[in-house]
């Protein structure tokens, strides 16, 4: 092959099933146009090695329900691609009406090896109609390794994105998944029905995606809502079933839909890294801002692989979910580190009885968490039933203990139905909760050697609300050791009239602590320094305390280093220094 060569006004016929193994050396095809992949199929044990797409080239595929794979270099692959790059600028526009569509700029649909690949150019998706599932990567849209072709390796690593990867859709779409290198690892079924109810079934790894990384803006937009909008965003990847390790995310990371007072998305899940995961994320860092707003909900059936098999909306800086909630696992969260600035803005949509679940490094969490630590700046402004918040971690599962992580990052978590004007979502309702914590919204494991730095504001009109500098609620399954507390946390606790009549769970109930705001579970060694100082300003009562809110263990061991900084303001009229 020449060094460039220049297919102006050439008609090069598509190469539908490569066997052989083809080293391009660096060359790079110039003026190319075409409506087919350079390759169709890409055969196992064949290779395709430093081929280049000039910025020249031109690729407008036809979208009908006749091409399923669509990629400039290669449809469907189950040998190598090594060494690619793609400089040339995608834009999509049509309907797409087959199920499982898979978009990509390197590859589109993947069951062999991916590494050393760079795409550059800018992949633009504007499509009116989705009628079925679609997955988009600038990289690969959808990975599934065969046995003796990745799986259970590092089948794609070494991968760059430098390119914008933006979709809109104008109706409601099935389910999406877009990131910035990969749409999505194959989704396999985590339920089977026996008895007529579902069932956790194990899922392995697919293998695990390594030292990738995405510097463009990853945006997902759809205009129409609904039920079965299942939605994973990431910066790297959006769904995973494989391990992730040493990737990095530089890019913008978006999911917006409309706002909505009687339709909804359904439980999305959007990440600096990865949107949702069943399996580990390790060694990772998101530069990038993460930015959500529209309506969602808890909709649609449990066992649909979405968010780890539990049907809440999930987001945080590295990973929205990490995890399966029904099944104990070996994976973890570990060494991961958020300094993007996150900007969530979830509405309730009617009746929809949504828990949400928040995190400077993961919303959920059903593995250990450890060495994991949040610098961006998060806001926060949700309605709904159930609100989880912490500066790393809103919410993790029993068995998913938490260690050696803490947040630097101001924090800003607003949990206030009035502000949209939804109290009839309350009617009949017995549970409208808030959590919030520096580290940690919701424990339910063992708390260790976590610390907070960074300054938190909670404001919440629930009727139940747990708020600690640095946890926020802890289990009797959730023991709590050398943690503590060294910024300023000022908590905002008020009800509206309509919430206090429509709701029938009983009296408000409020625990605030400079540390924990509830322990069910010993607490040892935990201490609220001399700048961790706590205000709160309340119309109601609640159990206050300037390291614990609430303390049901039978060993509590507590310091408070500043007890005369300790603040309650009651309906902005009474004033109350503690000393």
């Amino acid at each position: 092959m020449a060094r460039l060569i220049d297919l102006a006004g050439v008609s090069l016929p598509q190469i539908k099933s490569f066997a052989g193994k083809l080293n391009a050396q660096g060359f790079a095809l110039k003026n190319w146009s075409s409506q087919l992949s350079f390759i169709g199929t890409l055969e196992a044990g064949a290779e395709l090695k430093n081929l280049v797409i000039d910025q020249s080239c031109s690729y407008t595929p036809d979208l009908s329900e006749k091409n399923q794979h669509i990629a400039i270099l290669v449809g469907s692959s189950t040998g190598l691609v090594e060494g690619c790059v793609n400089n040339a600028d995608v834009t999509l526009n049509g309907n797409v009406t087959v199920d499982s569509k898979r978009f990509g700029l390197i590859v589109a649909s993947g069951y062999g090896r991916i590494r050393d690949c760079i795409n550059n150019g800018d992949f633009i998706c504007n499509f009116p109609v989705v009628d079925q599932h679609i997955y988009i990567g600038g990289i690969v849209g959808y990975y599934n390794p065969t046995s003796g072709n990745g799986q259970g390796e590092e089948f794609i690593k070494n991968c760059i994105n430098n390119g914008d990867v933006k979709v809109t859709i104008d109706d409601k779409p099935n389910r999406g998944c877009v990131g910035g290198v990969i749409g999505a690892t194959s989704l396999s079924a985590q339920y089977e029905a026996v008895d007529g109810k579902n069932n956790p079934v194990a899922v392995s790894s697919e293998g695990t995606i390594a030292r990738c990384y995405n510097n463009g803006e990853v945006s997902y937009n759809f205009k129409t809502l609904g039920t079965g909008t299942y939605t994973n965003v990431g910066g790297i990847i959006g769904y995973s079933q494989a391990i992730i390790t040493d990737c990095e995310n530089s890019g913008k990371v978006s999911f917006t839909v409309p706002v909505s007072d009687s339709e909804s998305a359904t439980r999305p899940a959007t990440g600096g890294i990865v949107g949702s995961t069943l399996f580990s994320v390790n060694n990772c860092i998101n530069r990038g801002e993460v930015y959500v707003e529209g309506t969602w909900s808890s909709a649609g059936t449990a066992g649909a692989t979405a968010t780890g098999g539990q049907n809440h909306p999930n987001f945080g800086g590295i990973a929205g979910s990490v995890g399966h909630y029904s099944l104990t696992t070996s994976e973890t969260l570990s060494n991961c580190t958020n300094y993007g600035k996150l900007t969530l803005k979830p509405f309730l949509s009617s009746g929809a009885g949504t828990r949400q679940y928040f995190g400077g490094v993961a919303g959920y969490a059903s593995v250990p968490v450890s060495e994991c630590y949040n610098y961006g700046q998060v806001d926060i402004d949700a309605t709904g039933l159930y609100a989880y918040f912490g500066g790393i971690i809103g919410l993790t599962k029993d068995g998913a203990l938490i260690t050696n992580c803490a947040n630097y990052g101001k924090l800003t978590f607003k949990h206030d139905i009035s502000a949209c004007g939804r109290t009839d979502v309350f009617n009949g309702e017995t549970a409208v909760k808030s959590f919030y914590g520096g580290v940690v919204g919701y424990a339910q494991d063992i708390v260790s050697n976590c610390h907070n730095y960074g300054v938190g504001e909670c404001h919440t009109s629930s009727m139940e609300s747990c708020c600690g500098a640095t946890i926020g609620y802890a289990t009797a399954t959730s023991p709590i050791s050398n943690c503590s507390n060294s910024a300023a946390t000022t908590c905002y606790i008020g009800h509206i009239a309509q919430v206090l009549s429509d709701y029938t769970g009983g009296e408000p109930s409020h625990y605030i602590g400079g540390v924990i705001g509830n322990g069910k579970a010993n607490v040892d060694n935990v201490v609220n320094y001399e700048s961790g100082d706590l205000t709160v300003y309340t119309n109601v009562g609640g159990d206050f305390g300037g390291v614990i809110g609430y303390a049901a263990g039978s060993n509590i061991k507590l310091e408070n280093e500043r007890p005369g900084l300790w603040k309650l303001r009651m309906d902005a009229l009474l004033y109350f220094l503690i000393w």
